[in-house]
Order: structure tokens, then sequence, then C-alpha cells
């Protein structure tokens, strides 16, 4: 018998799985231009904040989506849904945390004014993902003193706290049943222990990528490794998981990198995760959204260096 693996591989599968590690061997050169059009694009996608914040608070061309999402414009940009809308904003604040350091400025710079607008358009959204990662990369990796950073970190813990700030993330007050947990993740606990039982009926292979008749629903599960198990199996899991490990041990190994660069990986490689076990399509399976992270990616694991010291770095990204 044939897997339902191989049976439903079709074209829009190959696509998702296939484009973001041809982008590594397409955008591997040329470090310096391209972490300069990284920089510059942040700013473009700033203004785009800019005018999605300014339609949510006038209604002012706030027109919806194309296609299946009924996110407007002031929630969710040119980004068609809320949550995809945040998570590929988030991206952009690795790089922008990373020229901070590079080009060692205040707290009170442009970069951080860009930062601001871009996380506050994720609040607007309602993607929790998304900001929850871009507050990890500032907290550990923006270059600011620990104080401003505790200080930082109670603001968070404060507005967490506040009416509108839980009903704008719809977040639903903890109650002492068995569902609280489930009611708070807006259903999504029951949905993933729905699929993990199903994973654990078909573990090697899965179900296949297209249409899955044995689901009585056709929502994915919101963890991406749920998903790849779901779709291919154990067997598709650990293709993809080997793919990752190789890229991190390779960058990790890489000697060229500056200490900045190694922590732009970082940034960018652990918080990536977060998003990975909130959400059902991120790094594999939605090009469009990340597919900034696999240019970063490609620019760190280029094999040999332009400078490989902090003070040159500086000069020569300035």
């Amino acid at each position: 018998m044939i897997p339902g693996l191989f049976l439903s591989f079709n074209l829009t599968g190959v696509f998702d799985v296939l484009i973001p590690f041809l982008v590594i061997f397409i955008f591997n050169f040329k470090k310096q231009f391209y972490y300069k059009v990284l920089y510059e694009s942040t700013r473009i996608v700033a203004l785009i904040c800019v005018f999605s914040i300014f339609s949510n608070y006038t209604g002012i061309f706030d027109f919806p989506a194309n296609g299946p999402w009924s996110s407007s414009f002031g929630q969710a940009g040119f980004g068609g849904y809320r949550t995809g809308y945040s998570n590929s904003l988030f991206l952009y604040i690795p790089i922008l945390v990373f020229w901070h350091r590079v080009k060692q400025r205040p707290l009170a710079s442009f970069d951080f004014i860009l930062i601001m607008l871009i996380i506050y358009a994720q609040y607007l959204s309602g993607g929790r993902a998304g900001i929850i990662a871009s507050l990890v990369v500032l907290l550990i990796w923006l270059r600011v003193s620990l104080g401003y950073k505790m200080a930082f970190l109670a603001v968070i813990l404060f507005a967490s706290q506040l009416d509108v700030v839980k009903e704008q993330f719809r977040v639903q007050d903890m109650e002492t049943t068995d569902n609280s947990l489930d009611r708070i993740s807006s259903g999504r606990v029951v949905l993933n222990t729905y699929y993990f039982n199903k994973f654990l009926e078909a573990p090697i292979f899965g179900y296949g990528f297209g249409d899955k008749p044995e689901m009585y629903t056709k929502t994915d599960p919101h963890i991406v490794w749920l998903r790849l198990v779901i779709d291919g199996g154990i067997f598709y899991f650990l293709v993809i998981l080997y793919l990752f490990r190789e890229i991190y041990v390779r960058v990790k190994n890489n000697l060229h990198l500056t200490t900045e660069e190694r922590k732009l990986f970082y940034s960018l490689f652990i918080t990536t995760f977060i998003i990975t076990f909130l959400e059902p399509n991120y790094i594999i399976g939605s090009v469009q959204g990340e597919i900034i992270y696999w240019i970063i990616i490609s620019l760190l694991l280029k094999p040999k260096a332009l400078s490989v010291d902090n003070v040159e770095f500086n000069e020569q990204y300035s």
C-alpha cells in the first residue's frame, strides 16, 4: 500500500517545503548589500504599520482583505488575516534590533521608534504569537541596560492584566473548570489534543498533504510540528527536523560570523520556534510571510565573511 504521504504530495506541497530552502542558495552572497536592503525594508514595513494604525482608529481606507479572510486593513495591513500579519511583522524586529546593536544607538533612536510602531500594529492585529516573540527579542537582545529591560518587563506584566489588552488578544479570564486553559487558547488545546490522538493512529506516514476525510474538522492543528506529523508522520517530521538541525549547526560553526550576526541568528532562530508552537503554518508552509526568515538564514550560512571584526563590521554597514 502506497502511503498517503506520497499520493497527496501535490505541487502546492512541493512549493511550501522546497522554496524556503532554495532561497538559501539564491541569497547566499553579498551580505553587505542584503543587510542594508533588509534594514530599508523595515522602514517600508513600519510605514505600512503607520497606515494600518491610522486606518484602525479612523476607519479611513479600512477595506476588507481579498480572499477568504475577514480581517480589515486596520487589523491586518496587506497580510490578509490578523495572526499572519502579526507573525510576519515579527520578523522585522530582530533586523531592527540587530542594526540598533551594530550602530550602538541609544534607546531613544529612530530604530526604536520603528520597533514600537511595528509592535503596536501587532497589538492592534490581536496576533498573540507574533507579539510574544517580538517582546522576547526586545527583552533579551535589545542593547540597553538591565534597568531598562526590567522596567520594560514590568510594563508588559502590568499591561497584560488590563481588561482592554485581554479583550484585544481574545484572552478570557481563568476559571476553575476543566476547559479553562482551552478557553484562553481559543479552543486550541482541544483541537491539538484531537490531532495528537489522530497522529497516534497513523504515526509513520501520517494522512497526506491534501484533504483529510478522516478528520472531523478542516482547521489545522495550531502547532507546526504537530501538523508535520499529521501530514507526513514521523518520517516527514524527522526530515524537516534534520534540515533545521543542520542550519543551526552550520550557522553555529560558521567562524566568520561577527558577534552581532550570531545574536541576530539566535534572536531569529529561537523566537521563531515560539511561534511554531502557536501556529499551524510558520516557517514551513507559508512562504509569503516568512521569506524574510529564509533570506536572513541564507546570509548567516555564508561560509566566507567580509569581516570578522566588529569594528570593521560597523564601518562596513554604516
